[in-house]
């Protein structure tokens, strides 16, 4: 059976609407994690936000999705949006694994955490200060600020004017790196199915990335959307991408059994992306690509 252009720009737009209703029932589902009052415990409050910003980043695939062809300006955007997804997705599998396998979990969350936090100190003493040139005062006073706005993260003590003062902080100069995540992730007893997702996220993440951070492969990723002749390739990298991250957000899910067993209308919509994805890639890979 021949596979024309039409029926593959169909196949996308009804992937796309697929896509945005997903989006619609996991923002459906964090209303009602929101409502059950869990998010005050730490792993629960980790999952819930990863998810809920999931759940905004893929309203906004499906919209821009829906105008793959329309709108080719648009994919640049798309393929960004998806390689954020996926940063969270391999950081939340790492923390996943780390509570499955009774370790300390609660640190992992505390390191990620601590991210910006780290960051801000360090550009406050680098790129922020030469730019300000600000006294040795005023800068300490800042990173204190910093501190003190966040003191958990931080050793402190209480000078003679009753004044607290925060030193170092607590991971004693560790930080959380996607490294981490891969080393870890790495060294787990994957099954096949598992091995496969972190092999599309870790590349996926990687190519995207390519438009992150300007590099050799910067001007084609950006005139890609553009080129009739990549358009099968771009396809099917969405779709794969898409495929990738949903067991990771299902996993964030399951943190709430209760409301998951009950929402019989997110089931469905799952069920009805991955056979419509499922469908795009096998159509994709029957049509021959232009010019060949």
């Amino acid at each position: 059976m021949e596979v024309t252009e039409n029926d593959i720009k169909k196949m996308v737009s009804s992937l796309a609407d697929r896509v945005y209703t997903y989006a619609h029932f996991l923002t459906e589902f964090c209303l009602k994690v929101m409502d059950d009052g869990s998010i005050h415990k730490k792993d629960k409050h980790f999952f819930y936000t990863l998810l809920f910003k999931a759940a905004n980043e893929m309203s906004s695939v499906g919209v821009l999705f829906k105008n793959f062809y329309e709108k080719p300006a648009l994919q640049s955007g798309m393929y960004l949006i998806l390689r954020t997804t996926i940063s969270d997705c391999l950081a939340g599998w790492h923390v996943l694994r780390m509570r499955e396998n009774a370790e300390d979990f609660n640190y992992m969350i505390d390191l990620i955490h601590f991210d910006h936090v780290s960051f801000s100190i360090k550009s406050a003493r680098g790129s922020y200060n030469q730019i300000h040139r600000l006294r040795p005062s005023e800068l300490e006073e800042n990173i204190q600020i910093i501190k003190a706005a966040n003191p958990s993260f931080f050793h402190s003590t209480i000078d003679e004017s009753g004044i607290t003062i925060y030193g170092k902080d607590i991971f004693n100069g560790a930080h959380y790196a996607l490294k981490k995540t891969i080393d870890y992730l790495t060294q787990q007893k994957l099954n096949p199915g598992e091995k496969q997702i972190l092999k599309h996220l870790f590349y996926y993440y990687d190519y995207f990335s390519k438009l992150e951070h300007p590099g050799v492969l910067t001007f084609m990723l950006v005139h890609k959307g553009f080129d009739p002749r990549l358009q099968t390739n771009s396809l099917e990298d969405v779709v794969e991408a898409l495929l990738a991250i949903e067991p990771i957000l299902y996993e964030y899910m399951s943190n709430w059994p209760k409301i998951l067993e009950g929402s019989i209308d997110f089931n469905k919509a799952l069920k009805n992306l991955y056979i419509e994805a499922r469908s795009l890639v096998a159509a994709l890979r029957m049509k021959p690509i232009d010019g060949q």
